[in-house]
């Protein structure tokens, strides 16, 4: 990260090595582009979207916001239902499923597409096969 560096910081090769010799890093001299790298922002304040409904408005419409309220209603039902039977599991996935929700009203939980994929992931394999039982 390079907060506070007015001018930023110019790289012109990257290398890691490991103990033979051996370069770990591709594309160290970034000859092909951005290949192999994966850039980020020290500071993503500006583009990133505070309330969880916002941002699944914003990501999916006024459908997606549809879809995304229901399947956490359908799932957080049936968590319900499953934990009042005495299933432990559907007990902490219920209340990991209202922590989600819970923090996405003040703050976003997915900063990132991968936390979100696996979130959304978690969601639907805890929720369906408990609805099943």
């Amino acid at each position: 990260m390079n907060r506070g560096i007015v001018q930023g910081v110019d790289i012109s090769v990257a290398q890691i090595i490991d103990s033979n010799g051996h370069a770990l890093l591709q594309n160290s001299e970034f000859s092909s582009s951005w290949d192999n790298w994966f850039p980020v922002c020290g500071d993503h304040t500006r583009w990133h979207i505070k309330n969880l409904f916002i941002c699944w408005f914003f990501k999916g419409g006024l459908l997606g916001l549809f879809v995304m309220v229901g399947l956490c209603t359908y799932v957080g039902a049936k968590l319900l239902q499953t934990s009042v039977r005495g299933d432990r599991f559907a007990t902490i996935s219920s209340a990991a499923l209202a922590g989600v929700v819970m923090v996405g009203l003040f703050d976003s939980v997915f900063d990132e597409p991968r936390i979100a994929f696996l979130a959304m992931t978690a969601l639907q394999v805890t929720g369906i096969p408990h609805a099943a039982k």
